[in-house]
Parts: C-alpha cells; structure tokens; sequence
C-alpha cells in the first residue's frame, strides 16, 4: 500500500490520470452532508432530494451537478449511506458507482486538486477508482487530502518513479483496504 503525494495542480496529477486510466475502469464518489435521513429516505433521484433541501447543500449539489452531468450516462448506481470505503459518517450521502470515462478525467484534471471543496471547482468527496476485477486501485481520503494506491505492482512504482511523483509506503496494517465494492 502506498500514499502518494500531490497536494496542488501540477503535472504530475495529468500523470496519475494516465496511471488511472490505465488500470481502471470504474469509479465512484460520494456527495455529503444529508442533514436528516427523514427527507433522505424513499427518494430516487438527487432532484426530489434538491427541492426539499436546505439552502446550502442546494448550492454544493448544484456545483457537482457539473460532474453528475459528466457521469451521467455511465452511471451504474446511486445508493444513500452512512458508510463509504474507509469512512463512516453522522449523516447519510448519495453513492454515485460508475464507468470511468475520459470525460470524468479531463474535468479532474482541470481542477487545481482532487480536494476542492469550496471552491468554484468543487468536488465530490473520497473519489475511489477500480481495477476490471472491482477490486479498489486508487482512493482519495479528501478530508486528510490523501491519495492511496491499494496492492501496487513494481510496474506501478516504477512508473511513479519515473515521473518523479512522490509516495510513501505504508504497513497495510495501518490502513484498512477500501471495501465499498462497485457493482
């Protein structure tokens, strides 16, 4: 297990986009911050869940709507819980699981880091990318604004050696695999 350094816009973020598209092939995020699982519960659609809302989170899911909108054809589900990967929360999130797409990279990759949270380039909390056997790759923890590649190969580390991008190896005893499965 790995923890991989890039903190702020850079090329190396282009770098690991091209490592992730490489061995991956689904992804998944959550929104957060569902203040009450009374008005959560029953509803399908982020639409029902907007027009009942507080007027704060309307403003966070309508600068994600931009990356719903990206997703939206190669989405397989969207789930609502209180547990995502490696985190569990007070409050109950909408689970996006989808088909990684370039679509979805490109718009990452113009942000200025995978962990904008009030910026005008919001993004969804704890991105999480998988191999074809559904198996978790790479995870983001944004809330520490770490980035985690699960089971590295030696092909992996050579690749982020020769693109200078800094990691750390970490005893798999200190960090739980992310086990939210994709399908």
């Amino acid at each position: 297990m790995v923890i991989i350094n890039i903190k702020e816009k850079s090329n190396q973020y282009e770098m690991l986009f091209d490592l992730i598209l490489k061995n991956s092939i689904y992804a998944s995020f959550h929104l957060p911050n569902f203040e009450s699982c009374d008005k959560v519960l029953g509803f399908n659609k982020i639409t029902d869940f907007i027009n009942k809302s507080e007027d704060s989170y309307k403003q966070y899911v309508k600068k994600c709507n931009r990356i719903i909108d990206i997703i939206k054809d190669e989405i397989i589900s969207v789930s609502v819980a209180k547990q995502y990967g490696n985190s569990k929360f007070g409050y109950y999130s909408l689970i996006y699981k989808f088909k990684l797409s370039k679509h979805f990279i490109d718009y990452l990759s113009k942000c200025k880091s995978l962990f904008c949270w009030d910026r005008d380039e919001m993004m969804p909390e704890d991105i999480c990318f998988y191999k074809p056997n559904k198996r978790c790759y790479i995870s983001t923890i944004s809330h520490e604004e770490s980035i985690i590649l699960y089971e590295e190969t030696k092909k992996d580390l050579l690749y982020l050696q020769s693109k200078n991008i800094i990691y750390q190896k970490i005893p798999k005893l200190l960090f739980r695999r992310n086990t939210t499965p994709i399908l």
